[in-house]
């Protein structure tokens, strides 16, 4: 029998996070002709009763296994390990609070079934989101298709399910900018879309912030292109030719503009030799592991 492992990163979630393990257990149930089905979640660093909740049902169910780090170290990081972890023929990756059904995933399969290496869930209502999250997210795809060569499916989340060579390749992309949506769009496998509505959030509250989003929309602009760099070329050019013009009414102003030019240009070649630079030298884990259950 094939086999499917099912990472869940969590963070503090732990007012909806027994729900999320009934709802898991009865999909195992589901699927329990079709596919061996194994959990694996990832504790992000909760300081609430998150992982005593996962670690009390992981001690009656073995197919339940628990990864926790030492500390917060990002959702991405966290379904990272999840994929580091896991063995299975498939793998899917959905969020710990509901707002994607897991009751979508056998759907998603028998779509994966048909050829494809990946199938992606595309949302096509978002309940319950204010209009600023909606605004947002809507910006964030099309800034990110913009500015990078590999093009991301709009209004996505990590909800997918995929083959295990999938899985494979993204194991070995070691970068620490992760952008997880992104290094599987550029892994360039062969993709569809499940179209859904997501649901409003089980429980408590989301752990973005503002600030969260605006950091992981830099982390996916960042680590998909480097046509930032070119921007910085292009507006150096601009000054320069603005210098000369300048130079007709008022030679100061001409100076000025030409010497920021060089500045920015000059920035601009360095910023690019840091750029591969610093994706080459990178040594550190990924992520600290507190335990393991339930994982060999």
């Amino acid at each position: 029998m094939k086999t499917l492992d099912i990472i869940v990163p969590f963070y503090n979630e732990e007012e909806c996070i027994e729900k999320l393990l009934t709802r898991l257990l009865a999909l195992k149930e589901v699927l329990s002709e079709t596919l061996d089905v194994n959990f694996i979640l990832v504790d992000d660093g909760s300081s609430d009763n998150s992982v005593l909740f996962v670690n009390n049902y992981a001690e009656k169910h073995k197919c339940i296994k628990l990864i926790t780090f030492t500390r917060n170290f990002g959702q991405d990081i966290a379904v990272t390990a999840g994929l580091d972890y896991s063995t299975g023929d498939y793998v899917a990756i959905i969020d710990s609070d509901l707002q994607d059904p897991p009751e979508l995933i056998p759907a998603m399969y028998e779509k994966l079934a048909e050829g494809y290496d990946i199938v992606y869930a595309k949302r096509i209502e978002r309940k319950s989101e204010t209009l600023f999250k909606k605004l947002t997210a809507y910006g964030f795809y099309r800034v990110i298709n913009l500015l990078s060569e590999i093009k991301m499916p709009p209004d996505t989340g990590n909800f997918r399910i995929m083959t295990a060579k999938v899985r494979k390749t993204v194991n070995a992309m070691k970068e620490h900018q992760r952008f997880l949506r992104g290094l599987i769009a550029w892994s360039g496998f062969k993709s569809v879309p499940y179209y859904y509505n997501r649901d409003e959030r089980e429980a408590g509250k989301t752990k973005y912030s503002a600030l969260k989003m605006f950091k992981l929309a830099l982390t996916g602009i960042f680590s998909l292109s480097y046509r930032l760099l070119d921007l910085v070329w292009g507006i150096a050019g601009l000054l320069i030719i603005l210098s000369f013009v300048a130079a007709i009414y008022n030679p100061v102003i001409s100076a000025i503009l030409f010497c920021s030019a060089l500045q920015i240009a000059a920035i601009g070649l360095v910023g690019m030799y840091i750029a591969g630079i610093s994706q080459d030298t990178k040594a550190r884990p990924l992520y600290v592991i507190d335990k393991v259950i339930n994982l060999n």
